[in-house]
C-alpha cells in the first residue's frame, strides 16, 4: 500500500547547549528559599549539581520574585565568598547571578566564569570585562509554566523539562535548570536521536527536506 504523502525529514536540534545548574543561597527564592542559605549546604548542593552533569553552577545570593526582600550587596558578598572561594578550588565553572553592580565587580574579581543580571547589564561600567552574547535560556519552575499547567511549583518538573528541550531544539547555547540530571539525560537522549536521525536523513539539521 503506498502512501501519497512524501515523509518529511525530521528537524534536527540546532546545537548541543550547557547545562546550568542553580544554587540559590537566599532565605526566599520561591522554590528552595533558605535551602543553601548555610555555606556549607550551599555547596554541598553544588557539588552534587556538577555530579549530576551541570557545566556550570550558578549562585544566586538574592532572590528577585515579586516581594522577596532586598538584600545589600555587602550581603551578597558575605553568602558567595566562602562557596565561590571553595567551588573554585574544585576546579568547577561558576555563574553569579545579581543586578547590582558592586556584586558583579567582586564576582569578575573572583574570576567567575559567567555573569548573570536579570536587569540586563545596564551598567557601562562592566562592558570591558563582558565578551560576547550567547544564548541562556531559563524556564525553569517560572510561573508561566504553571499558569499554563494549573501545577505548583512542587509539581512543575515535566513541563520544565519540556520547555529546556524545545530551548534546546531551538539552539539554546545555555540551559539554566534546578534539576541537572533530568535535563542532563533529556538532552544526553535528543543528542543521540539526532545523531542517528542526521545519519538517516542528511542535511536535515535546521530545515526540512522534501
Amino acid at each position: 500500500m503506498h502512501s501519497p504523502f512524501t515523509r518529511a525529514a525530521p528537524l534536527l536540534p540546532a546545537g548541543s547547549p550547557r547545562i546550568v545548574g542553580i544554587v540559590n543561597i537566599t532565605e526566599d527564592s520561591f522554590s528552595d528559599g533558605g535551602s543553601y542559605l548555610n555555606p556549607e549546604a550551599a555547596l554541598a548542593h553544588a557539588r552534587s549539581l556538577s555530579a549530576d552533569g551541570a557545566d556550570v553552577i550558578e549562585l544566586g545570593p538574592a532572590a528577585s520574585h515579586p516581594g522577596s526582600a532586598p538584600v545589600s550587596a555587602d550581603e551578597e558578598r558575605r553568602r558567595l565568598a566562602p562557596v565561590l572561594e571553595r567551588l573554585a578550588a574544585d576546579g568547577i565553572a561558576v555563574s553569579v547571578d545579581s543586578f547590582r553592580l558592586d556584586t558583579l565587580r567582586f564576582a569578575v574579581s573572583a574570576r567567575v566564569a559567567y555573569l548573570n543580571d536579570i536587569h540586563g547589564f545596564g551598567d557601562p561600567g562592566l562592558y570591558p570585562v563582558m565578551f560576547g552574547v550567547p544564548v541562556l535560556v531559563s524556564p525553569s519552575r517560572k510561573s508561566f509554566l504553571r499558569a499554563l499547567t494549573g501545577r505548583d511549583v512542587t509539581q512543575s518538573g515535566p513541563a520544565t523539562l519540556a520547555a529546556e528541550i524545545f530551548a534546546a531544539w531551538q539552539g539554546a547555547d545555555y540551559i539554566r535548570t534546578h534539576d541537572v540530571a533530568a535535563a542532563r539525560d533529556a538532552l544526553t537522549f535528543l543528542s543521540a536521536v539526532s545523531g542517528e536521525a542526521a545519519i538517516a536523513w542528511p542535511g536535515a539539521r535546521g530545515e526540512r527536506q522534501p
